[in-house]
């Protein structure tokens, strides 16, 4: 009977130190598994929310580097995660959404891991991967587009709208005579609506030759 006693003390004593010590395990798991797990069971709603989320954190980011609230370095370097991040959460939106307009080109979806890996994996501060930080926001700006192409943006401010919207959110600018399907000049790398006598795309800075910006309707 002792020997039964002990032998049933020590299982309980097993059981109890595996419930103490199993959430810490947990704990001490890869970031990486656990984020995986979560994300794969993330609604389509949760999703939507994350990605808007991170669009508005990025706005006040720029606007707390205009007020010079934040120095440049950090600047550069926030601002370089934060876009991975929106570019990652946006192709799993898509996927989510199951919409033929939306999904992603696997070429333009294999760019997008190229740059965020490059990013990552390239030495020294940020200030020197400006290239890769303009090719991010000319991939971002294609997300915001169909696959066909066409714009979806506001012509004064290059804020994305919904069909619909009478007003641009962001600038107040009317949207009632805006033709998604018009040939409106485009910049060439990032595809953002400029005017004709721009000289420089205003969103990632390529040099636009005068009266000769690509259309929106070209391949």
């Amino acid at each position: 009977m002792e020997f039964l006693t002990l032998l049933i003390i020590a299982v309980l004593g097993v059981c109890a130190l595996a419930l103490i010590l199993f959430p810490l395990w947990q704990q001490s798991r890869p970031n990486g598994v656990t984020l995986a797990a979560h994300a794969s069971g993330q609604t389509l709603e949760e999703v939507e929310a994350r990605y808007y989320a991170e669009l508005a954190a990025i706005k006040d980011l720029m606007f707390d580097h205009e007020m010079g609230k934040i120095s440049p370095d950090d600047y550069e370097l926030i601002l370089t995660r934060a876009k991975m991040e929106a570019a990652q959460l946006r192709r799993q939106l898509d996927r989510l959404t199951e919409n033929p307009d939306l999904t992603l080109d696997p070429a333009l979806d294999a760019k997008i891991e190229a740059l965020i890996n490059q990013t990552r994996t390239a030495p020294g501060p940020v200030n020197g991967n400006r290239a890769i930080l303009k090719e991010i926001d000319g991939t971002i700006k294609r997300l915001r587009t169909g696959r066909n192409g066409k714009t979806t943006a506001c012509p004064e401010c290059n804020t994305p709208f919904q069909a619909g919207d009478a007003f641009c959110s962001s600038c107040g600018t009317p949207l009632s005579n805006v033709d998604e399907n018009n040939d409106a000049p485009a910049c060439p790398n990032c595809r953002s609506a400029v005017r004709p006598d721009d000289a420089f795309c205003t969103e990632c800075g390529t040099a636009l030759e005068p009266m000769a910006a690509l259309q929106y309707n070209e391949v």
